[in-house]
């Protein structure tokens, strides 16, 4: 299943013609379809004043949202997502949120013995020089993930960044 996953996004399509908001939007919206966890996509602002971006670059943000929505689907037991995806003068911010049990504070970012989830969107935010939060327990309960990266990290290949 998970490389039938990674195929279909290599794959060139008309999704490659469109934003990278709108590619983030619909992996959430197939992903919630397929798990029927209710998702809730909001975009604000546009990257076409940023685009082209690097498919590289893009391919970081779509895996750290796909290791986001999958830890969700996996341990959250949560009914609703929350995407916010987000352009402003300097960055773009992808901010996610649902209503599941959250996640404990005491376990920091240590993967358990082959589970390194986490720790690779850590590893793939650094290398997009991005800022990854994630809060265990946020307001109406759940985990809240913010990603936020800058405009110059977008144009970057992974070996510049």
């Amino acid at each position: 299943r998970e490389a039938r996953l990674i195929l279909d996004g290599l794959r060139v399509s008309e999704q490659e013609q469109s934003s990278l908001l709108d590619r983030l939007t619909e992996q959430a919206c197939r992903w919630g379809a397929r798990t029927g966890i209710e998702v809730k996509c909001s975009q604000t602002g546009s990257t076409s004043i940023i685009e082209p971006i690097s498919s590289e670059m893009g391919w970081h943000i779509q895996r750290i949202l796909g290791e986001i929505l999958t830890n969700v689907e996996k341990h959250a037991r949560a009914t609703k997502v929350f995407l916010n995806l987000s352009v402003d003068s300097t960055s773009l911010m992808l901010d996610a949120r649902d209503n599941g049990v959250g996640i404990s504070s005491g376990g920091g970012h240590t993967p358990a013995t082959g589970h390194y989830g986490i720790s690779g969107m850590f590893e793939r935010a650094r290398i997009l020089n991005a800022d990854l939060t994630m809060d265990g327990h946020s307001n109406g309960g759940g985990v809240r993930t913010v990603l936020t990266v800058p405009f110059e990290s977008l144009y970057l290949s992974g070996e510049a960044a």
